[in-house]
């Protein structure tokens, strides 16, 4: 909680300063989490080498969920999407709240129907994620679909599957079973 009245008091206070240099109506605003939390859910203290948690070591959702907000100018839409979205979708959407052209792919898309209340928006069907520390001798990567959620340990040729209409929390590992028969797509987009 007091993480949350320090943000708030902070961007109180930015949103205050901008509105005296007449910037704020001429700001796109994007505020986002740099990583959720986790109380040891899913025994990641144990997990540790060296018994020392750290966030950054695994890939459950309630470390990956972090909130995303924009604050378009002009546009007074405000909506919860339940649809997944990747950081890789922030360029794009920034450079198409611009109007800035590019000759780059981009792995993400741009978030601007969305953000301006269009229904037509596409999302990406799969979100990836990854953590890798050589210094821990860490290598995970994650594809995780709107029901279930493929977790690839690199180093140790282990999966973790999770349904997660039925598990959202993550804790009861099927693989190799699968109840919503995308366990080989998941392992086909990962790879």
């Amino acid at each position: 909680i007091k993480s949350i009245k320090t943000a708030d008091r902070f961007l109180s206070k930015t949103f205050d300063t901008m509105k005296k240099l007449n910037l704020y109506e001429k700001t796109l605003f994007i505020i986002m989490g740099d990583h959720g939390d986790s109380f040891n859910e899913h025994n990641e203290i144990e997990r540790q080498p060296d018994l020392r948690y750290e966030h950054g070591h695994f890939l459950y959702d309630n470390i990956l969920k972090i909130p995303l907000i924009f604050y378009w100018p002009g546009i007074k839409v405000g909506k919860h999407y339940k649809q997944q979205v990747e950081l890789t979708d922030l360029t794009p959407t920034i450079l198409d709240a611009l109007n800035v052209k590019s000759d780059s792919s981009f792995d993400g898309i741009s978030l601007k129907k969305a953000i301006h209340g269009e229904n037509d928006q596409k999302f990406n069907p799969y979100v990836f994620s990854e953590v890798v520390r050589e210094s821990r001798d860490l290598s995970l990567r994650s594809v995780r679909s709107s029901k279930t959620k493929l977790i690839r340990d690199d180093k140790l040729d282990q999966y973790e599957l999770y349904d997660l209409v039925n598990d959202p929390e993550e804790q009861k590992k099927l693989w190799p079973e699968d109840s919503h028969n995308e366990k080989d797509l998941l392992l086909a987009e990962l790879d």
